[in-house]
């Protein structure tokens, strides 16, 4: 409550006064947000290429390991083992919380990482027989990533 330091209004100009302080009490008070570096068409991009990244690298781990990682193919297994690794590593990263994810210079790095891996293992697994959808998934990864770095440069 106010206290008053005049004495008290009396009339239509007191019950007013005494209706514009209640209703500035009563109002709900909210502190002022912090101006916000994201805007909205940002925040989507950001959010459906973290996404896409994430399914990209889900899909290169899966069809790699299911058809790199043979026996015969053996100078390609330990690139398509890496690969399988990274990818999987990525995308557990990628479809984890944003506000759990590391620095934004280690994120950058591990996604470097995972591009580079994805074309490394793609150039090598290109050469295996029935491996076709592998190496595209390697590739489709390895673009996701990059776009995803282009988003993250631009925030």
């Amino acid at each position: 409550p106010l206290e008053r330091t005049h004495p008290p209004r009396t009339g239509a100009g007191a019950a007013r006064e005494e209706t514009a302080m209640a209703q500035a009490s009563a109002a709900p008070r909210t502190p002022s947000a912090p101006e916000d570096p994201w805007d909205r068409d940002r925040l989507v991009r950001y959010l459906e290429d973290r996404f896409a990244c994430a399914a990209s690298c889900r899909t290169a781990a899966t069809l790699t390991a299911r058809h790199c990682g043979t026996p015969a193919a053996e100078p390609a297994v330990l690139r398509a083992l890496r690969c399988v690794e990274v990818c999987d590593s990525t995308a557990r990263l990628l479809g984890a919380e944003p506000r759990l994810d590391p620095e934004d210079d280690e994120l950058r790095f591990r996604l470097d990482w995972c591009r580079t891996t994805c074309l490394d293992c793609a150039a090598h697994c290109a050469r295996l027989p029935g491996a076709e959808d592998a190496v595209a998934a390697c590739r489709a990864c390895a673009a996701s990533c990059t776009r995803f770095l282009a988003t993250l440069a631009a925030s």
